[in-house]
């Protein structure tokens, strides 16, 4: 919070007085729903504060065998930075910055219609195996998360204001764990290895994702 503050307070010292203006809008998109607020330091920069807290929710097939359930969270996590236009006043920008946290991702894996889950090509019913479930954990890195946007649009015009974005965000490599709660006693261990090599092979599939795609809409108003 004190980096915030140190961070805003000198770009409001340069912000000129005859050019400042704010907008406030809400935005859509990957990263879920914001509320976001631009402050226009010049004629080719703002400076932009946003808040997070929503929730993704789909279902996603792997290895044409496990289905996972999957719950996405950004909770109460904010994002700052800077948005320069190089043509002016024009609507094409750049904006480059950071989110104080990453995606909060769990799942649970859904049974088919046989009501069985396959892993490691071996079948188990769901009464013998009781719940599946998983998370994604971005450890190896730390926050803050740098992003970056191209945009177009310019919030900070007055008026009612719309845009897009389309980027990146640097979370890190994910980790993924499955984890197993009410299994009957003699299927255990060999339910515990096979979800082992499951979760082996997903995480050597992701092991180079280091980055979230970013594309958001959005509608401000300005004055």
């Amino acid at each position: 919070m004190r980096n915030h503050l140190i961070f805003l307070s000198v770009l409001f010292m340069f912000a000129s007085p005859a050019a400042a203006r704010v907008g406030i809008g809400v935005a859509t998109g990957t990263v879920g729903q914001e509320i976001y607020v631009t402050l226009k330091l010049s004629k080719y920069l703002d400076l932009v504060g946003a808040y997070h807290n929503s929730m993704h929710n789909l279902e996603y097939e792997y290895d044409n065998s496990i289905t996972f359930d999957i719950n996405a969270k950004m909770k109460e996590t904010k994002r700052m930075g800077l948005r320069y236009y190089p043509f002016g006043n024009g609507v094409v920008n750049f904006e480059f910055g950071y989110f104080t946290d990453a995606l909060k991702i769990s799942a649970t894996v859904i049974a088919d219609n046989n009501n069985q889950f396959k892993f490691n090509a071996t079948s188990y019913d769901i009464n013998d195996v009781g719940t599946i479930t998983g998370d994604v954990d971005f450890a190896d890195s730390t926050a803050p998360y740098p992003y970056l946007l191209i945009g177009f649009g310019q919030t900070s015009k007055r008026g009612i204001r719309f845009e897009a974005n389309f980027g990146v965000v640097k979370f890190g490599t994910p980790k993924i764990r499955i984890e197993n709660q009410g299994c009957q006693l003699s299927l255990c261990q060999e339910l515990r290895n096979n979800l082992d090599i499951e979760e082996n092979k997903l995480n050597k599939d992701i092991e180079k994702v280091e980055y979230w795609p970013v594309v958001r809409l959005g509608i401000a108003l300005a004055f």
